[in-house]
């Protein structure tokens, strides 16, 4: 066994074939412990160090060193200065220190940790703990089953093949499952997680989240946040959890609950369940057959969303739902009838032109449904925002109904009230569209004439009155000008739907019962 001590210089120091201790001191050194359980200090100075076959201890130092394990379980440490760091075959402890640290830990179980600086972490072979540490660190597990911690910072984690598990910790962190069935934690930040290939399960975390399934058949969970989630193919189960969250199922029969808040479910391709659950939410299926149930809240289900749409409807709510048309279709193309046979509980709606089967109302009474229960949607998503404009002959808004701009005044003639003091307006039969009074000289509702020719004062509410759906029924059918969807297109050609059929039998969703616990980041 040697004891080898440089000097100030740029020194090579070779070992023997013992277990030897060789330390640098300053100057630009190399290292080589060549066999035995060496141990090698850089100490200062841009050092190169290997270790050579052996379990070595491998230590940088001050300066941007160079640090090679190769044969035998390693440990490796870079200290300050940008190091780069290879374990080589066995299975290695990697810790790159301060600074921004390349560490690779080759073949073979390595646990590899990048600390602070803006770290690049790749686990080579073999089953991998990677551990970003501080800074905006980039992990890579590359093969087999790998664990990815990003921790702080705003990090990119790829678990290469392998069923991986990676969790983002602090910081917008962005994932990428790639191959195997994986698990995606998202953590505090607002992350961007992709499941790609794999049966893979997404958990988005506390933030503002988009999650991507990809192909499998994959799980995604919001969670907190108001998050954006993609089924992509296969059949994919989404939860949205709290917040008011976009949920799109893609392609396959798709399974969405949207959780609390104000949700968008999506259904797309294929025969879907959709379960809005609290708040008001929009639902609308897509192609294929599917299933819609709005749970509580004030919920819209869109129907004709798209070629062989047939909506069944299980719990509409006269009292506070609507149903939502798109631009080429108004309540005037509609028929609304009461099913026969199996469907005699039940209301059905086709179109007038070619008689279209759009929807299936079960247990509800065909005399329920009205001109007013109808709002026009336009764009691909009928997303409902805490504002939400709603176009019609008064330009106002859901959640405040204030007329925000002069109305237009409708085909019954409206009576012009005079501009006077006294609360008994003028009832002059002749309207006068120019002179429309502005919500500012509107007198109020004991003073306001009705809109119809014979003004009844008592009973006219003001233009403040405008109803929002949870509150009655809207007065006509209005227009929702609304954005196009925001989710990300994963196929430009679209699987030829199932059309529907009447009295069908619909899959019951399943959910998981239970979700994994996350396992404690490796440090050292």
């Amino acid at each position: 066994m040697a004891n080898l001590i440089g000097t100030d210089s740029n020194d090579f120091l070779l070992g023997t074939p013992q277990g030897d201790r060789i330390r640098a001191l300053d100057g630009d050194d190399t290292l080589l412990g060549v066999a035995g359980d060496d141990t090698l200090e850089g100490d200062n100075g841009n050092d190169q160090i290997i270790g050579g076959d052996g379990a070595d201890s491998l230590f940088g130092g001050e300066g941007n060193d160079e640090i090679i394990g190769n044969q035998g379980r390693d440990t490796a440490s870079g200290g300050n200065g940008d190091d780069s760091i290879r374990g080589g075959l066995g299975n290695d402890i990697l810790n790159g220190n301060d600074g921004s640290d390349t560490v690779f830990g080759d073949a073979g179980d390595d646990l590899v940790r990048g600390n602070a600086g803006f770290d690049v972490i790749a686990g080579g072979t073999g089953n991998d703990t990677l551990t970003g540490g501080d800074g905006d660190d980039s992990v890579f597990g590359n093969a087999d089953d790998d664990f990815l911690y990003g921790e702080i910072g705003d990090d990119s984690l790829n678990g290469g093949s392998g069923s991986d598990q990676l969790f983002g910790g602090d910081g917008k962190d962005y994932f990428r499952g790639e191959d195997g069935s994986d698990t995606l934690y998202g953590g505090a930040g607002t992350d961007s997680l992709y499941g790609d290939g794999g049966n893979d399960q997404i958990f988005g975390g506390k933030a503002n989240d988009t999650a991507i399934g990809g192909t499998g058949s994959d799980t995604i969970r919001g969670d907190e946040g108001q998050d954006l989630l993609q089924g992509g193919e296969d059949n994919d189960f989404l939860f949205g959890g709290k917040g008011s969250d976009v949920l799109d199922g893609g392609f396959g029969d798709d399974s969405l609950a949207g959780g609390l808040g104000d949700d968008t479910l999506l259904g797309s391709f294929g025969n879907d369940n959709l379960f809005g659950a609290e708040g008001n939410d929009c639902l609308s299926g897509g192609e294929g057959s599917d299933t819609l149930t709005g749970g509580s809240g004030s919920d819209i289900f869109v129907l004709g969303a798209g070629p062989g749409s047939l909506a069944l409807i299980t719990d509409y709510n006269e009292a506070e739902d609507f149903f939502g048309l798109p631009t080429n279709l108004s309540f005037t193309d509609l028929v609304i009838t009461q099913g026969n046979g199996a469907n005699r509980r039940d209301t059905v709606i086709t179109t007038k032109k070619d008689g279209k089967l759009l929807a299936i109302l079960i247990d509800t009474p065909a005399g329920l449904i009205e001109a007013t229960d109808f709002v026009s949607v336009t764009g691909t998503v009928p997303v409902r925002p805490t504002t939400t404009t709603v176009t019609t002959t008064v330009t106002t808004t859901i959640s405040d109904p204030t007329v925000a701009t002069t109305p237009t005044p409708t085909p019954t003639p409206t009576p012009t009230p005079t501009p006077t003091p006294t609360p008994t307006p003028t009832p002059t039969p002749t309207p006068t569209p120019a002179t429309t009074p502005t919500p500012a000289t509107t007198p109020t509702p004991a003073t306001t004439p009705t809109p119809a020719t014979t003004p009844t004062p008592a009973t006219t509410p003001t233009p403040a009155t405008t109803p929002t759906p949870t509150a009655s029924r809207i007065p006509s059918p209005p227009t929702i000008s609304l954005p196009d969807s925001p989710l990300l297109s994963i196929k430009s050609i679209a699987p030829t739907p199932t059309p529907g059929l009447l009295g069908m039998s619909s899959p019951t969703p399943i959910f998981p019962s239970a979700w994994p616990t996350p396992p404690t980041p490796f440090g050292f």
